[in-house]
């Protein structure tokens, strides 16, 4: 009688143990099904962080306001700088989840799931695939991003350029009104070096490829200061004959220099077109990659 209450309370322990291995998730089963809800709801956080962080990029940042700002202030490129890293972060943290969801599914019996888990892994692993497939475009978008800011960096110089010389020719035209010659000698000289910058910076926008310049654009440069050369001349000639004949050389030097710009290359307009076809082209194509998410 001892034997046989033994035997059944063994059979019974067993029934126990195996009603409890097919109702109740292995450790990495069970850890899977905890953690995949609000792994599933960070992940689609974090690539809507992306999405916006590119939206609001292209609010603040876009070629067509970059080509039509009057000043650039040096707030307005560190605002470039911290969206790029903004995304960047983002960019770390969607990665992060991934990282933690395969370190989770190690061990675990996915095929066991339970159905709402089951839905919400299909859903992560979705996510995850319209990530994996755009993440290569994100990474060249945030390249591109820092190359653009560089460009807009030689922009201010530009403007800044610009201010300078229009300062500097009034001044000149001060000058000479007031017959101080040396004066104005001095100040054609500081003409012509900010004529060498604007050559310079002009040369480095070239190379970004994101606005290209003409060889008569960069040579009309090289024109323009033999011209301030030629009127260097005129000012300290004391033969009023000479003098006057170096006058009219400047002025149809002058002329020559600024004509030798093709109408393209002045417009504002045509300038603005380039620059957005260059910026939609490589940082407007990850706007909404993650919509509907």
């Amino acid at each position: 009688m001892k034997l046989h209450v033994l035997l059944l309370l063994s059979l019974l322990s067993l029934l126990v143990l195996i009603s409890a291995c097919t109702t109740s998730p292995d450790f990495e089963t069970q850890a899977l099904i905890d953690s995949i809800p609000s792994l599933e709801e960070r992940l689609g956080t974090r690539l809507r962080s992306i999405d916006a962080g590119f939206q609001e990029y292209d609010s603040q940042f876009s070629a067509i306001k970059v080509a039509n700002l009057l000043v650039i202030t040096n707030s307005f490129i560190t605002g470039m700088e911290k969206n790029e890293k903004d995304i960047l972060e983002s960019l770390s943290q969607v990665e992060e989840e991934i990282a933690q969801f395969n370190l989770l599914r190690v061990g675990a019996q996915v095929s066991s799931l339970p159905k709402e888990s089951m839905d919400i892994v299909n859903s992560f692993e979705s996510n995850r695939l319209v990530f994996n497939s755009n993440k290569g475009k994100i990474e060249n978008c945030l390249d591109k991003m820092r190359e653009y800011r560089h460009f807009v960096v030689l922009s201010q110089e530009n403007l800044e350029l610009t201010e300078l010389f229009t300062s500097q020719t009034i001044k000149l035209e001060a000058y000479v009104s007031s017959e101080q010659t040396n004066e104005a000698v001095l100040e054609v000289i500081k003409i012509q070096d900010t004529i060498n910058k604007f050559k310079a910076n002009i040369e480095s926008v070239d190379e970004t490829g994101i606005q290209k310049f003409s060889q008569e654009t960069k040579d009309s440069h090289d024109a323009l200061h033999n011209a301030y050369e030629i009127y260097k001349e005129h000012l300290v000639e004391q033969d009023e004959y000479k003098a006057e004949e170096l006058y009219l050389q400047y002025s149809e030097s002058f002329a020559n220099a600024i004509a030798m710009v093709p109408d393209d290359e002045a417009s504002i307009s045509a300038t603005a077109n380039e620059i957005d076809g260059w910026y939609q082209a490589n940082i407007g194509v990850c706007l909404n990659l993650f919509d509907g998410i």
